[in-house]
């Protein structure tokens, strides 16, 4: 299935139902697609800075956008929901991890430990641990309770 006139797309995902797909591009648009029909359905514009990433929840009620800079002090380079879609966490730039509540917007914890920019965060099924890989050429494990690093790789 190709999806026609489009601008350069940044980013692209499925629902896990697999009837849904969510693209973002470069005229700052991020866009809903059925796949069934192979037609777009929605677009949501009100974007102030390019987006980096886009996810749906476990459950596809919400549709997360990350952009190039929010909360963080630099570029975002990813973000990711938590098993129970009440959490995303992102990583970025400037070195860090940030947990966020996704109903209230609200920031929970930074996680330091990088000495250079975060490329890709991720979580364990279990909710209680992430894992992050940064350019400064280690992977870390982290307790998402306490904030703390629990390994250095």
């Amino acid at each position: 299935m190709k999806f026609q006139g489009l601008y350069f797309i940044f980013c692209v995902n499925f629902s896990s139902n697999g009837k849904y797909v969510i693209s973002y591009s470069m005229e700052k648009i991020t866009r809903l697609w059925d796949i069934g029909i192979g037609k777009q359905i929605q677009t949501f514009e009100d974007h102030s800075n390019y987006v980096r990433s886009v996810q749906y929840s476990s459950d596809d009620q919400t549709i997360g956008l990350c952009d190039l800079q929010s909360g963080h002090s630099n570029i975002v380079s990813y973000a990711t929901f938590f098993p129970d879609n009440k959490y995303i966490a992102s990583c970025s730039y400037d070195k860090t991890i940030r947990i966020w509540n996704v109903e209230s917007g609200v920031r929970l914890k930074i996680l330091k430990g990088h000495s250079y920019i975060v490329a890709y965060v991720t979580y364990f099924p279990d909710g209680q641990s992430i894992v992050s890989c940064s350019k400064d050429k280690t992977i870390r494990l982290w307790n998402v309770k306490n904030g703390k690093r629990n390994t250095k790789i």
